[in-house]
């Protein structure tokens, strides 16, 4: 299975486009989303191209879920990101709903080439943790959900 990773949108819809032209082009059986869609400058209209994308699965990021939190108007916990509250006035009841539906993580079994791919955003422990190069490979493998 031919897979398109793609990550961090954050509401630029003239990068999605460009990208999903990209992407069309090379014709892959499946889209995966790895969250953080829409809080930045156009997050309707952003969620509303992804809505469209047929053969896609999407893992909800720490943005996606801060949006839907402020769209709900519920008591900020954890820092939902700089553009949630102005975002959840742009979006739809619809749009909060998609959002409602992302995964957690996204697990696809045979990834050409690869084999078996778990997508997250972060890392499967934590929608907030941040991984770089520079992360420890201990780190990394340290509390990963067990693949058995």
């Amino acid at each position: 299975m031919r897979v398109a990773a793609l990550s961090d949108i954050h509401g630029n819809l003239p990068a999605l486009e460009a990208v999903l032209s990209e992407v069309e082009r090379d014709r892959p059986d499946l889209i995966v989303s790895c969250g953080d869609v829409a809080s930045g400058p156009m997050p309707a209209e952003t969620i509303s191209l992804l809505m469209s994308l047929p053969r896609a699965r999407f893992v909800r990021g720490n943005a996606d879920r801060g949006l839907v939190d402020a769209f709900d108007r519920k008591p900020k916990g954890r820092m939902p990101g700089p553009f949630a509250d102005w975002c959840a006035t742009r979006i739809t009841r619809e749009q909060r709903d998609f959002l409602t539906t992302f995964e957690s993580t996204v697990t696809v079994d045979d990834v050409e080439g690869i084999g078996r791919v778990l997508f997250c955003h972060g890392s499967p422990r934590s929608d907030e943790e941040i991984m770089t190069a520079e992360t420890a490979l201990d780190r990394i493998g340290r509390g990963a959900p067990s693949t058995t």
